[in-house]
């Protein structure tokens, strides 16, 4: 599912999009009730995250039956911000860790985006 698609300050990797949304829709219609979208190497910043899940919502058929879940990584110490554009894109499900801790550099730590603007964007609930 994924494609080498630029490279910048190192390696990045993406899904080709029409791909994407592709494969998205299809496993809808197979049942899922909520997708994951990640960023597994934490080379993304901000304002294309928030991209990807915009134009997640946008191009995918069926996306207004699931939710949206980010879970991102925090290699370039970007993954709370990461986490919280993806909320302001229309992700209602984010996965945090607690202070942050996890597989190499992290990912998004509870604390900080529960009291940011996710936090009230997603309700300021936690679910476990």
């Amino acid at each position: 599912m994924l494609a080498l698609s630029e490279q910048r300050k190192g390696i990045k990797i993406l899904s080709e999009r029409e791909f994407l949304y592709k494969i998205l829709g299809e496993v809808i219609k197979a049942g899922a009730t909520t997708l994951n979208i990640p960023d597994t190497v934490g080379y993304t910043v901000p304002n294309e995250f928030g991209q990807l899940i915009a134009d997640i919502k946008s191009n995918t058929p069926g996306i207004e039956n699931v939710i949206i879940s980010t879970h991102c990584q925090n290699d370039l110490g970007l993954s709370t911000a990461n986490t919280i554009a993806g909320a302001c894109a229309g992700a209602r499900q984010v996965e945090v860790t607690i202070n942050g801790i996890g597989e190499r550099a992290g990912n998004a730590s509870l604390e900080e985006p529960e009291y940011g603007e996710a936090g009230s964007l997603l309700g300021g609930e936690l679910e476990p």
